[in-house]
């Protein structure tokens, strides 16, 4: 009886603020007052990305009413860019238990982190019929092969898009790249689409289909915006961006025999693994590595290290800080892919850029895959600096 009555408030209320929160996102709601009753909870943080902040006073307020244990919610000042943001140290010093994290995949590993994590990924449900209908008019139903795709917020309707749309095509697959959910792809972690026609892309914002372009730089990719109903051809100048990172590459050549590296401590953007990998092979070209930690890397703070003269940068946090602002940088700042080839142990590919950063099957400069030769990696004893 007290189930069907809890069940039962919780319909009321739920009804009562869905006039307030989208009817089409799903906060899982039911879900999140199932683990506070497991956890007897009093005080709970949350993470939220930047644009569902708006939503948290609404979400305070069930919170509140449907459980008799939480007297206190926390909502993290810091910006969360992506599921590597995960900030369990802060929710630790906020007396909090668990952290839950909306609006992004499973990425971390909760046995790397000090404090349980609930990912909440707030799918959103949309109409996908317009997209049906068009899609035989972009592509020759008879003989190209698609790809189909989204961001993991509308990766939930893509089995349903899937069925319908192999009604029209042969050949259709949605690809996966683990630890990823089916179908989902990230700024830094997406998938090759060899012998594919095209992509589907389903997502507003162009940020986590670059990854694609980046690693597909040949490939049509069609943009579908669940909000305004839009279908976009993406592109960009590929060759322009290979150029300028082969450049970067080859100034760093005349650097002297040290580099600096930045731990991203961010959340969890920052890879022990990486990081190891990457100073094993700097000692071993004899390179002297200083190491830095730091939440955020612009020209001010890099300028106060170096004395504004200039130097060279390996930042460990996310590849597309790099691409996308390396000519902002008055220093040089390359990941640690660049700088494997830099230190000759894998080739540059003028064909395409791996983004393989969360990649099981990514290579030694990733955060799951370690350098093919056997070593005793370790950081070297070396003085480390907060940024």
């Amino acid at each position: 009886k007290k189930k069907n009555i809890d069940s039962l408030i919780l319909k009321l209320f739920l009804r009562l603020f869905s006039q307030i929160l989208p009817y089409n996102y799903v906060f899982e709601v039911k879900k999140t007052k199932e683990r506070i009753g497991e956890l007897f909870l009093n005080k709970m943080f949350i993470q939220l990305p930047e644009g569902m902040t708006k939503y948290f006073s609404i979400l305070r307020k069930i919170f509140g009413k449907i459980s008799h244990s939480v007297s206190v919610l926390y909502l993290s000042c810091q910006i969360t860019y992506g599921a590597c943001c995960i900030q369990d140290c802060l929710g630790k010093n906020f007396g909090s238990s668990i952290v839950f994290h909306y609006g992004h995949s499973c990425l971390v590993s909760i046995l790397n982190c000090i404090l349980s994590v609930v990912y909440i990924f707030i799918e959103i449900k949309y109409d996908f019929s317009f997209l049906i209908q068009t899609i035989r008019e972009l592509f020759c139903t008879d003989r190209d092969r698609l790809m189909i795709t989204s961001t993991i917020q509308f990766s939930s309707e893509l089995k349903i898009i899937k069925i319908y749309i192999s009604m029209l095509f042969n050949i259709l697959e949605i690809p996966q790249t683990k630890p990823l959910s089916p179908g989902e792809v990230l700024g830094c972690t997406s998938f090759s689409t060899e012998d594919q026609s095209g992509v589907v892309y389903i997502g507003d914002g162009k940020f986590h289909i670059e990854s694609v372009l980046f690693f597909n730089p040949n490939i049509k990719i069609i943009q579908f915006n669940p909000f305004n109903k839009l279908l976009t051809l993406l592109g960009f100048k590929f060759t322009d961006i290979i150029i300028e990172r082969e450049s970067f590459i080859e100034k760093a050549m005349f650097f002297p025999k040290s580099c600096n590296f930045i731990f991203g401590a961010l959340g969890r953007q920052g890879s022990i693994k990486i990081l190891k990998t990457i100073t094993f092979l700097a000692t071993k070209h004899q390179i002297k590595p200083i190491i830095y930690v730091g939440t955020e890397i612009n020209n001010n703070r890099l300028n106060t290290i170096n004395g504004n003269f200039s130097n060279l940068w390996v930042q460990l946090s996310c590849p597309r800080i790099s691409l996308d602002w390396g000519h902002y940088f008055k220093n040089l700042v390359i990941t640690s892919f660049e700088f494997s080839i830099f230190m000759r142990s894998t080739k540059i590919n003028k064909n395409f850029i791996p983004m393989d950063f969360y990649s099981k099957i990514g290579n030694f400069w990733t955060s799951y895959s370690e350098l093919k030769i056997q070593f005793n990696l370790h950081i070297p004893k070396k003085k480390t600096f907060n940024l």
